[in-house]
């Protein structure tokens, strides 16, 4: 019998914890002597920014925040960059490129000037799915987490698009607070990838962005990293685990409001496929 199977789940669980913690402690007590992340997976959410993360945790030149989503540039801020060091390794780490994962960075209206200002020379990750695929998928995803109490997508779009211009308007003007409407029902939103890229372009070159097409990307996964590891400037290694994260069950979307969202996000995907040069295959 295995040591492991020795030990009751509980028990397991708090070791866990507490090996955590002292990891904590140990980083927050170094940060000093911390690097700023080399490139950020800024999202989309829904797309597969957690797949990637944990793919490219498993390249010998790339350290990844200790927390998969480290969330700073938009819900801890105020804690200040000291405190964001002490996700990220020591500066004396041998080749080791540093990066940073939380997909709601794209939609923040505020996190683009806030991450020039922190680290200018960043590379940038954006991970699209189809919008449509993706407001649904985090429809379903509010709803088991108790937080959408509409029992329809439609129910749940309706509106939003208002709804969000306001609550983008209290994230303006209320730098440091989290809005709960502005990240949790931006369904549609969200989706709008042109507004959010022009964003993101006026604090940054384009040759610091890459896009990754999300289909794409868990069809072919090793060709859509060996373009991360090219954009990155390290060698191209052949991740020992490929398996995709988050991956969740629910019934199909209604086939009338599929063609009706079809209908609005087609100008949208148009101007961002002549922004990028590159063709969604997007149905």
């Amino acid at each position: 019998m295995k040591l492991k199977q020795l030990i009751p789940p509980s028990i397991r669980s708090w070791l866990r914890k507490l090996i955590k913690d002292i990891s904590r402690i140990i980083r927050l007590s170094t940060i000093h002597w911390r690097k700023l992340p080399d490139f950020v997976i800024i999202g989309a959410q829904k797309s597969g920014s957690s797949s990637l993360y944990w793919w490219l945790y498993q390249h010998p030149q790339i350290a990844m925040s200790f927390d998969k989503e480290t969330k700073f540039f938009d819900r801890h801020y105020s804690k200040g960059i000291s405190w964001y060091r002490h996700q990220f390794p020591l500066m004396n780490a041998k080749n080791k490129l540093a990066g940073d994962n939380t997909p709601y960075y794209i939609f923040h209206p505020l996190v683009p000037e806030r991450i020039h200002k922190a680290c200018p020379d960043a590379r940038l990750i954006a991970i699209l799915r189809n919008p449509i695929d993706r407001a649904y998928s985090q429809y379903q995803m509010e709803r088991r987490k108790g937080r959408e109490l509409n029992a329809t997508f439609e129910g749940a779009i309706e509106g939003e698009l208002e709804r969000i211009k306001l609550a983008r308007i209290e994230v303006n003007n209320s730098p440091l607070e989290n809005n709960h409407i502005h990240e949790n029902t931006s369904y549609l939103s969200r989706g709008l990838y042109i507004e959010q890229i022009e964003d993101w372009l006026k604090w940054f070159d384009l040759k610091q962005l890459l896009v990754l097409e999300s289909e794409s990307l868990f069809k072919e996964p090793e060709t859509g990293l060996n373009s991360v590891y090219d954009f990155l400037g390290i060698r191209n290694v052949i991740a020992n685990d490929l398996t995709p994260y988050n991956v969740v069950s629910y019934a199909s979307m209604d086939p009338e409001v599929r063609e009706e969202l079809s209908r609005f996000f087609a100008p949208y995907n148009k101007r961002l496929e002549e922004l990028l040069d590159i063709k969604f295959n997007w149905k």
